[in-house]
């Protein structure tokens, strides 16, 4: 489950019993994102990778990460 709170925070949970591998595809044209951006993950405060628009993070099982996208 993902939801989005302004223009640059996300939140992913993962109510599964494992820990899953997560995609997040950025539509920058609905975002009205220009620049290319980076991300961090609050809760654990890690540099998520991206790559072009694409978010990639792993969220263990029953836990929400919280997502910040900066822009370049």
């Amino acid at each position: 489950r993902i939801e989005r709170f302004g223009e640059k925070y996300f939140t992913i949970r993962n109510n599964g019993e494992k820990d899953i591998e997560c995609t997040v595809s950025l539509d920058f044209t609905k975002l009205k994102i220009a620049k290319k951006i980076s991300a961090k993950e609050l809760v654990v405060g890690q540099n998520i990778k991206v790559d072009k628009n694409k978010v990639l993070i792993t969220i263990p099982s029953q836990r929400t990460r919280v997502i910040e996208i900066f822009y370049k």
